[in-house]
């Protein structure tokens, strides 16, 4: 980490650019944790934050950096909420998750247009924290200006924090869809492939 932080800031110097001093903090992806390291930072002296990873930290990152008036740089975080507030200090450099979700039904359409056959039904996943619910709350608004040739039979949402979604995924297929569509994170990502496998479900 220390290497990586030195060969940054050689790299902001080689550009020009005035020598930063880089603090970083765990948000520990708890938001009570995130509000908390924000305010340890500036009250340490940051003048710029950057992050967080997850959407849910990110709005209590956002609430702390508009009160204390200091510019907040999204750079991972799609809830489109967190830049809807009207703050000041809030800027973002990462797709909302309407983009995100335009993209993907776009490159679908290329996928099935290449292949010369489409889905009927889907069924949807997805994890049941900020950034999830804010992509389940987008195919609602975004997926029928694209007129997917597919609907979604049920959506199912779930625990990011969840060890074992064999029931998630047996309701999934229970519902006979031709695809599945997921919004999810890297653990539970494996989960649900792991037991796609073990339910014998492509």
């Amino acid at each position: 980490l220390d290497l990586t932080l030195r060969d940054k800031q050689a790299e902001l110097k080689s550009k020009g650019l005035p020598e930063l001093t880089v603090m970083n903090a765990d948000t520990e992806s708890n938001p009570d944790v995130a509000r908390a390291r924000t305010e340890k930072l500036i009250s340490e002296g940051a003048q710029l934050l950057i992050g967080a990873f997850d959407s849910g930290q990110t709005t209590a990152i956002a609430q702390v950096a508009e009160q204390k008036g200091i510019p907040l740089v999204i750079n991972i975080a799609a809830a489109p909420q967190i830049t809807e507030q009207g703050y000041k200090f809030v800027f973002r450099n990462f797709p909302t998750a309407a983009m995100i979700l335009g993209d993907a039904f776009e490159n679908q359409k290329e996928i099935f247009a290449s292949a010369g056959v489409a889905p009927k039904t889907a069924v949807y996943m997805h994890v049941n924290d900020t950034f999830g619910t804010a992509m389940s709350k987008g195919v609602g608004v975004v997926m029928p200006k694209f007129n997917m040739p597919y609907t979604i039979a049920e959506t199912i949402p779930y625990d990011p924090t969840a060890r074992d979604l064999s029931v998630e995924v047996a309701k999934a297929k229970a519902a006979h869809p031709e695809v599945l569509l997921v919004t999810s994170r890297l653990n539970d990502a494996m989960l649900i492939t792991r037991e796609l496998v073990k339910q014998r479900w492509t």
